[in-house]
């Protein structure tokens, strides 16, 4: 017989005291596991690198930006007392996990399951593959997860005070604070509201309308706005280094939030390609996720508290909409709230399981060795990603060797080298400018027009991710693949060895207007119609790209649903 509501996980009680020594003994194990996988000072490569680097620098992400991950990564980093800025924001990001699995463990006490159990489930989903990689490294979903953990639990402790007959909210008016700020993180705070909103009708609707929720609303949505106004500072600032969203005003600001990411990546609804390719793909994960543990999850299916099935139910369907209509490649990490549902369902089937058997430490001991043994599949991966990381590091380290201790402007074509770069030539070698140069994308941070010029006629370069131009005269080189691709724009590259290449212009006629090939990879309509939305030359040179389009499949791309032209 289970034990009353309330009785868990109250802190002012001794069974509550135990419940909060069990929840940090499973976050200390976790962060132990965390530490050994952590890449201490290496700086990571692609976005990681980049959060890494703005976050010791104050700059801004691409949009929306992450604003309060950037802020708190830099506190964390000034007041840690060792290690690098990249150090400092690996382990940030580690304490958020550890942080969220503490309060997964207590929301799963709020619905009355076992310490055990509820062990069993938070252990298992720390060690997934997908938590697990986003705990290691500088990234902004673990403190997303934290905030899913923390409504949730608080949520449910609302519900039980609820029903204890207490007229106070307080509990769901830190929900609704913290959901609003978590937008400063991330847009998958997004698919979390209408499982709120049911969730809250359900308890107790008065409570929504009441003048204090109304007034904790309009107070974190200012509070929201101020973290978000860090962009408008930055945007402003003359000493940041490095920008990629910035804004002129409220008004763009506001646009660059709700606009722009809805005409080009949120809600990109195409059937074939959404339950055709990436529904069958995200329960392929999800089986990858928990391997043999899924079934047990299977178990938490049953009755539960009143509101709690809607709230899970929401939240999943919720996360599923969003995550599965968003159209960019690393969408994978977008289904962590899922898999936190999975896991409250793990740590209920465990629950359920017992009963089924009479030596229930036994089972308990089991079911830790599973989520121990979940974790054992899953470390060489993590293992090797790490080790291969390191060697990827040491060769960007030898890019800067080779170009020596002159002032240089440093191009390349791969997003992740480039951003492990990034962070090299911001915080270790600022005499050096880098740049990151698409090879598939209309959007060049470097037109090649100014970059052309920049080589032949010794005048300054700007870009749009620096407030201070270059000047001139400094040495180009290039970390590309294809040395051949500079040609067609009056640039010769000059191959050095060990993947660096130096750029002089080129002694050939000028060159007739570049024609962009492959330009991106298009899921859906929306997509192909903001792509050429952004056709646009440089305005300093309007031959620049060609203004014939001719649309056609790639060479080699095989024609599959839902998959636009290439150009």
């Amino acid at each position: 017989m289970q034990a009353p509501i309330g009785r868990h996980f109250a802190v002012d009680s001794p069974s509550g005291r135990v419940d909060a020594a069990v929840a940090l003994g499973v976050a200390a194990g976790l962060l132990a596991v965390y530490q050994v996988f952590l890449w201490p000072d290496v700086p990571a490569l692609g976005d990681s690198a980049k959060f890494q680097a703005l976050a010791a620098t104050l700059g801004t992400a691409h949009s929306p930006g992450a604003p309060l991950w950037i802020l708190l990564a830099h506190v964390f980093g000034k007041v840690l007392p060792w290690g690098s800025p990249a150090h400092a924001a690996n382990l940030l990001t580690a304490l958020f996990s550890v942080a969220g699995t503490a309060f997964l463990f207590g929301s799963l006490r709020q619905l009355e399951v076992p310490r055990a159990a509820a062990a069993v489930g938070t252990l298992a989903f720390g060690l997934t593959p997908t938590l697990w990689s986003q705990s290691v490294v500088a990234e902004v979903y673990s403190l997303g997860y934290l905030f899913l953990a923390a409504e949730t639990f608080l949520l449910l402790r609302w519900r039980r005070r609820v029903a204890e007959g207490d007229p106070r909210d307080t509990d769901l008016h830190l929900v609704l604070a913290l959901y609003v700020l978590s937008f400063t993180n991330h847009p998958t705070a997004l698919c979390l509201g209408p499982g709120i909103l049911v969730f809250v009708l359900l308890v107790r609707r008065r409570s929504l309308w009441r003048p204090a929720t109304l007034a904790v609303l309009a107070l974190s949505a200012a509070t929201a706005l101020g973290v978000y106004s860090y962009v408008l500072w930055r945007s402003r600032s003359p000493s940041v280094p490095f920008l990629e969203m910035q804004a002129a005003d409220l008004g763009d600001l506001l646009r660059q939030l709700v606009a722009e990411p809805r005409r080009r990546h949120i809600f990109q609804w195409d059937p074939a390609v959404v339950l055709g390719q990436r529904l069958p793909a995200t329960l392929g994960r999800l089986g990858q996720e928990f391997l043999f543990l899924l079934p047990v999850a299977l178990l938490g299916l049953g009755r539960k508290p009143r509101g709690v099935s809607s709230l899970l139910c929401l939240f999943a369907l919720g996360n599923l909409a969003f995550a599965l209509t968003f159209s960019v490649p690393d969408s994978f990490v977008y289904f962590l709230p899922v898999y936190f549902v999975v896991a409250l369902l793990l740590g209920m089937g465990w629950d359920r399981l017992q009963g089924f058997f009479k030596h229930k430490r036994l089972l308990a001991a089991a079911g830790l060795l599973g989520a121990l043994l979940l974790g054992a599949f899953q470390a060489p991966g993590l293992l090797q990603q790490k080790r291969f990381r390191e060697a990827e590091s040491r060769r960007l380290d030898l890019l800067f060797e080779r170009i020596g201790d002159r002032p240089a402007l440093l191009l390349s074509d791969r997003y992740d080298a480039s951003m492990g770069l990034l962070y090299r030539s911001l915080l270790r070698e600022p005499r050096i400018t880098m740049h990151h140069l698409p090879p598939v994308s209309l959007e060049l941070p470097l037109p090649l027009g100014p970059l052309r010029r920049y080589l032949s006629e010794d005048l300054p370069l700007r870009s749009r991710n620096y407030v201070r131009p270059l000047p001139p005269g400094l040495p180009v080189y290039c970390a590309c693949g294809e040395l051949e691709r500079w040609q067609p724009h009056g640039i010769d590259a000059r191959d050095l060895g060990g993947g660096l290449a130096r750029l002089a212009p080129s002694v050939a006629a000028g060159p007739p207007p570049p024609e962009a090939r492959l330009v991106y990879r298009l899921e859906t309509v929306p997509d192909l119609v903001a792509a050429l939305d952004r056709l646009r030359g440089d305005p300093q040179d309007p031959g620049s790209y060609s203004r014939a389009l001719r649309l056609g499949r790639a060479a080699g791309v095989e024609e599959r649903a839902g998959d636009a032209a290439c150009f």
